[in-house]
């Protein structure tokens, strides 16, 4: 929480990486590690009102609607994107059977092609969103 007070007292923008290291040591990278830090990251934003919170890598719909909820409610909240999650999921779409399994290797597992197909209709929306420009 000090980090977000910082960020907020020098205008800056607070950005974490979504996933809960405590759940990620029992189950490894699930959804449910990842939304439980979204959550932890939205209510510390109700702590520190006017906070600027960017949510790095989110990768599944149900952490996308999360964050379509908490702008709802007026929270500078801004979802990040990231190609791999928009181009690959775990049912192989887009992936070239010639690459080695490796190469499609993110910190959060791809997800699947619901969750995929779902950010990317987020790219036609007027919502807070980010992603890396290449």
């Amino acid at each position: 929480m000090a980090g977000l007070r910082l960020t907020k007292k020098y205008g800056k923008v607070y950005a974490r990486h979504c996933d809960n290291p405590e759940i990620i040591a029992i189950e490894g990278n699930s959804i449910n590690a990842e939304v439980a830090d979204v959550e932890d990251m939205i209510s510390l934003e109700s702590e520190v009102p006017g906070a600027k919170i960017v949510i790095c890598h989110v990768s599944c719909r149900q952490n996308a609607e999360l964050i379509l909820r908490a702008q709802l409610r007026g929270p500078w909240i801004v979802i990040e994107l990231c190609p791999q999650y928009l181009w690959f999921d775990a049912d192989g779409t887009n992936w070239n059977p010639s690459l080695d399994p490796v190469f499609y290797k993110c910190f959060n597992n791809l997800r699947s092609g619901e969750d995929r197909e779902f950010l990317v209709s987020l790219l036609l929306t007027n919502n807070q969103i980010d992603y890396y420009r290449f």
